[in-house]
């Protein structure tokens, strides 16, 4: 998996990409004014990004990868305005590296089935909209695929 690692702290940033390529991971150090999220599967953010904050910069992250907030700061009122706004998981300073892997793979999970949802959408908009004919086999396809993340999503 390749993760991102939006980090201020310099000791930080270099301990976490130690841990990730620790558990087998591709770490890469990104800048808040340079992130190209696309580059990574899920991204390691801190709250506060030289003078942003993760929310301001979570709506440029998360189209493209998941995103796992490492914070010290331990609100609870911080941590749920985050998940509501979409960040998959919110892990408090310091924490271990089980704790970072479970968050990361199941961000990594959530990511790769939103992936997948959309190209569902996206066939079945195109099957459907195509000069208002429907191609049935692209139609029978896109739900045959439907039902299988559907499936996957209650044994998980």
């Amino acid at each position: 998996m390749r993760v991102g690692i939006l980090e201020n702290d310099h000791s930080a940033r270099k301990a976490i990409s130690m841990v990730l390529r620790h558990l087998g991971h591709d770490a890469v150090e990104l800048d808040v004014h340079e992130a190209n999220p696309r580059d990574c599967d899920v991204v390691i953010a801190d709250y506060h990004l030289n003078g942003h904050d993760l929310p301001e910069v979570l709506g440029r992250i998360r189209p493209h990868a998941g995103v796992v907030c490492v914070t010290g700061a331990d609100g609870l009122r911080e941590a749920m305005h985050l998940v509501q706004a979409g960040v998959d998981a919110f892990l408090t300073k310091p924490f271990d590296a089980a704790e970072l892997y479970v968050a990361l793979e199941n961000s990594y999970r959530r990511q790769q089935r939103e992936r997948r949802l959309r190209l569902i959408v996206e066939a079945i908009d195109a099957a459907t909209v195509s000069s208002r004919t429907w191609k049935m086999a692209d139609l029978g396809k896109a739900f045959t695929d439907l039902r299988v993340l559907v499936n996957e999503d209650q044994h998980v």
